[in-house]
């Protein structure tokens, strides 16, 4: 069985179950799982997380497409965080952002979290013009995680991103 844009959420399913039922082979990957055949031993003994990307589609929209991470269940294979200084972003607001993946000293993948001092004074930041008449017309509008950018007061600012995602799966790769 194949990853695809339609059968993502069951493949994430057969996955969990294979990862949390365990298997025979000794084999590990610590390298993420996007829209590849089904692994049986594809994160044994760890945790999948799924997070979705976008790829360009052939109609000129965009495609979502799964990428799936086998965390370590071992926090201790993992790198340490120290915890920000007492003013760290002592005039902002602290947002997290989308983790990042790293491979962890047992085989398989850390979550490290992102954190960003958000400007409170948005005159700092750019100034968006809505989208123009006629944005994804034929596709469906779905909202991305926000980017974060160098603010004029030296923080940063949260910026919304959309994708225009296409309703022909076929313009879409198939892996």
């Amino acid at each position: 069985m194949y990853l695809n844009r339609v059968a993502g959420f069951v493949a994430l399913s057969l996955a969990a179950v294979a990862c949390t039922a365990g298997a025979d082979s000794d084999s590990t990957s610590n390298d993420s799982l996007v829209a590849s055949p089904i692994n049986p031993n594809f994160c044994k003994d760890g945790t999948i997380e799924r997070e979705v990307g976008y790829i360009a589609s052939a109609d000129g929209k965009e495609c979502a497409q799964p990428r799936f991470h086998c965390l370590t269940k071992d926090a201790s294979k993992c790198p340490q965080l120290s915890p920000h200084s007492p003013d760290f972003c002592k005039d902002g607001t602290i947002e997290s952002g989308v983790p990042s993946y790293i491979a962890s000293a047992d085989g398989k993948e850390c979550a490290l979290p992102t954190i960003h001092c958000v400007t409170k004074d948005f005159s700092f930041c750019p100034q968006l013009s809505p989208r123009p008449p006629g944005f994804c017309k034929d596709g469906t509008i779905e909202s991305g995680p926000p980017t974060f950018i160098s603010s004029a007061d030296s923080k940063e600012c949260s910026l919304p991103s959309s994708h225009c995602l296409t309703k022909d799966q076929m313009a879409c790769p198939i892996y």
